[in-house]
């Protein structure tokens, strides 16, 4: 099976001494990623001796890194016109589980998104695009829909409508992708169909690839990332006009650096481009 590099690798870095990535965040213009030493695993704070970096890479441009003082991990982060969100997957008794804070560290506002997120994506105009899996979707709150839309308030203007779609209800999203502003792609289970909101126009694909966990888009392709049996595994889709049964094309598998721990992976698709973290490098690959 022919093997794709990807065009860009950037080494985990985490000031002079070794990190984990702790959160992540994909956009079409850059890639947003946390860092925390590895003795905070787990825990639901960081510690006042805990040194903890924002590192973002716009594409075709450099690694820049700062000092982030929150003192409670994210799971997702996203830039905002004033700021930069930062967003808990997990959300207790209602409480806000996201905050955008501004460039100095101040906390703007705080934001309820509900429990069980899988993905979280900021449009340019600042709308909020979150995507929950199965404890999120059959818990209570507005994760019931699988995928939601916000004001930058975080006050609910769009859901998934499933009748619209013509499909099942999401009961699990798998891949979520933001290409522009009113253009929003979803892959979920049950069945894997791949659905294109542009504005408030749906257009479904029926696939076959079971498991995928990131998908990249372009023209009337998509690119689906991983399965359940191989995370590195990619299939380059035909997309039909107008919507049908979604082929694939090719069959590739993503190269990896060498002693890349498989099971730290983390891929995200950003319009065309799949965004990748392990836990010793970021990759992007854009040409497929």
């Amino acid at each position: 099976m022919k093997e794709l590099s990807p065009d860009v690798v950037v080494p985990i870095r985490h000031g002079r001494g070794p990190g984990a990535c702790v959160a992540y965040g994909a956009s079409p213009e850059e890639a947003l990623w946390l860092t925390a030493p590895r003795r905070t695993a787990g825990r639901s704070a960081f510690g006042p001796k805990d040194t903890v970096y924002l590192h973002s890479l716009c594409f075709g441009g450099d690694v820049v890194t700062r000092r982030y003082r929150g003192a409670r991990p994210p799971h997702f982060i996203q830039r905002t016109r004033d700021g930069v969100l930062f967003v808990t997957a997990r959300q207790r008794d209602e409480e806000p589980n996201a905050w955008v804070m501004s460039d100095s560290g101040r906390v703007l506002r705080r934001l309820s998104l509900g429990d069980g997120l899988s993905d979280v994506r900021v449009s340019p105009a600042g709308k909020i695009w979150t995507a929950y899996f199965d404890e999120g979707v059959f818990g209570v709150g507005d994760g019931t829909a699988g995928l939601v839309a916000r004001d930058g308030g975080g006050r609910k203007v769009w859901a998934y409508d499933a009748l619209k779609a013509g499909t099942d209800d999401i009961a699990d999203v798998y891949a979520f992708n933001l290409v522009a502003e009113d253009e929003a792609w979803v892959y979920f289970y049950a069945p894997f169909s791949i659905v294109r909101w542009l504005g408030q126009k749906p257009t479904t694909w029926r696939t076959r690839v079971a498991g995928a966990r990131a998908m990249a888009v372009r023209a009337s392709e998509a690119l689906l990332c991983g399965d359940y049996d191989d995370p590195t595994s990619l299939r380059v889709l035909e997309l039909p006009k107008g919507g049908g049964v979604a082929r694939v094309r090719r069959r590739l598998r993503l190269r990896l650096p060498k002693e890349t721990d498989i099971k730290s992976i983390r891929a995200f698709g950003a319009a065309h481009r799949l965004v990748v973290w392990s836990s010793r490098h970021l990759m992007v690959l854009e040409n497929w």
